[in-house]
């Protein structure tokens, strides 16, 4: 197999200024409504806070992401970093399996481990773990959006590093796969 340096991804800094730029403006009435107007209804400035909270929280992660020059994602022999998820490197000796597919018009790099608790996620993937497992993604996701490469290029990583899983029992079945992995 041939030497390959590591695949990295940063942050798309202009796409973040972006997204932070179009968020403003929902700041701008929930704060009014929550902290300006003391004597709005309870109900609005309730509504107000929790639409307010997590745009807040975002934003503050993501102006934390323009000045983060590290990469957001490595891939290499060894594994995988993906730095929203945890700063520990994840090695391809935990991964169950991967793939890269579409939900709801966005690609993603979804993967299984064999054992997710030895790899925890941060404090946000971890609240958004569950969602993705209800949605059918694996215990990381990676979407295809938010870096400076493409997603062809973050699959076309995971497809050279990661370890190819077993071929099938069945003889005919396994040499249409390795010779469709050779073709690749």
């Amino acid at each position: 197999m041939e030497t390959r340096p590591p695949f990295r991804a940063y942050a798309y800094r202009r796409g973040l200024v972006i997204l932070i730029a179009v968020m403003m403006p929902l700041v701008a009435p929930c704060f009014t409504a929550t902290v300006l107007l003391p004597d709005a209804p309870l109900a609005l400035r309730i509504l107000g806070l929790v639409v307010l909270l997590p745009i807040i929280v975002w934003m503050l992660l993501s102006v934390g992401m323009l000045f983060d020059s590290r990469p957001v994602l490595e891939v290499d022999e060894h594994g995988f970093l993906w730095r929203r998820w945890s700063e520990t490197p994840i090695p391809w000796s935990a991964v169950d399996r991967w793939q890269a597919r579409p939900h709801m018009g966005i690609a993603y790099v979804t993967v299984w481990l064999k054992d997710p608790a030895s790899n925890p996620p941060g404090w946000v993937h971890a609240i958004l773990r569950p969602g993705n497992k209800w949605l059918g993604m694996g215990d990381v996701t990676i979407p295809g959006g938010g870096l400076d490469r493409g997603f062809d290029e973050v699959a076309a990583a995971f497809g050279h590093f990661a370890p190819k899983p077993p071929l099938p029992l069945e003889p005919r079945l396994a040499r249409r796969l390795e010779a469709a992995r050779r073709k690749r």
